[in-house]
């Protein structure tokens, strides 16, 4: 009888158990400590970055459904820890296009389409009072990937970590206290969980939460390049991802970036010269209107 079920079953072979995928992996493994210990070994060399890309992206506007297509070329800046700004260029046009974060601002820009820049504080961002936005710019420089990681792992964020065999990474879910105060029973929350290669320890997905564990934020990460550090040998330098695909669920935005010619730096740009918050004003901004997202909020 044992020829006729290895028979029935010669798809998946006699010696594997039905339903397992053949080729999960099943080796050895780091513990949570060693992880971040090579994440943050490769992160903590990138400070800044200086980049040129190319960009896609489909805005939605959630209070209009008003669908913008805009493409184009451009730069990306980001200084740790919370210094991004990420410009798209037309042909013709000029700019079009703005992401930007300092440590206190963050703000999205669209013209001459939209002609409008939205802005909000970090501090108000992800409260209920904070009115949509197109793509939510203060969660668009955490798709990177690049931040290092706390070794206190009692301190809230706390990352929690298991092991996808499936998908050959480590998944590393970031929770934190919510609720309290009206509004509802305080709790753990998640907020930001990123899949984390097992062979190279780099990025390749990430996902972001809202307080109730909604995605406000998916993003695909690939094409892995190194980037060259001064008196540093090549076999050394650190790698970040080239290739960004972004949905945003809420509104349905959609963006996709390219880097290209990645440095530390650029004649001292973003090392030095750092990133400026454009302004409140429609004159200051280059725009027609200026929305202040958390105009709502109460301190």
């Amino acid at each position: 009888m044992l020829w006729a079920v290895c028979a029935t079953f010669a798809a998946v072979g006699c010696n594997k158990p039905v339903g397992v995928v053949p080729d999960r992996y099943s080796g050895p493994t780091d513990t949570l400590v060693k992880v971040v210990q090579d994440i943050n070994q490769n992160n903590a060399q990138l400070p800044t970055i200086w980049s040129t890309h190319y960009y896609e992206a489909n805005v939605v506007d959630p209070e209009t459904g008003k669908k913008n297509f805009v493409n184009g070329t451009g730069a990306m800046l980001y200084k740790a820890p919370m210094g991004f700004r990420l410009v798209g260029k037309k042909d013709l046009i000029g700019d079009v296009f703005e992401v930007g974060s300092t440590d206190e601002y963050y703000w999205l820009k669209l013209v001459p389409e939209a002609d409008r820049m939205w802005f909000g504080e970090h501090r108000n961002a992800g409260k209920p009072c904070v009115r949509r936005v197109p793509i939510q710019p203060n969660l668009v420089m955490e798709v990177l990937g690049i931040g290092t990681i706390g070794t206190d792992f009692t301190q809230m964020p706390s990352p929690v970590m298991r092991f996808n065999p499936d998908a050959d990474a480590y998944m590393m879910l970031w929770v934190a206290t919510a609720g309290g105060a009206g509004a509802g029973p305080q709790r753990l929350a998640a907020q930001r969980e990123v899949w984390y290669d097992r062979r190279t320890k780099l990025p390749k997905l990430v996902v972001l939460f809202d307080r109730d564990g909604r995605p406000v934020l998916r993003a695909n990460l690939s094409g892995h390049k190194p980037v060259e550090v001064a008196d540093t040998p090549p076999a050394n330098w650190p790698r970040i991802a080239t290739e960004y695909k972004l949905y945003f669920p809420d509104s349905g935005s959609t963006m996709s970036i390219k880097l290209e010619d990645v440095r530390l730096e650029n004649k001292g740009v973003p090392t030095r010269r750092g990133i400026v918050f454009p302004g409140v004003l429609p004159a200051d901004a280059g725009v027609r209107e200026v929305i202040k997202l958390d105009q709502d909020c109460k301190d």
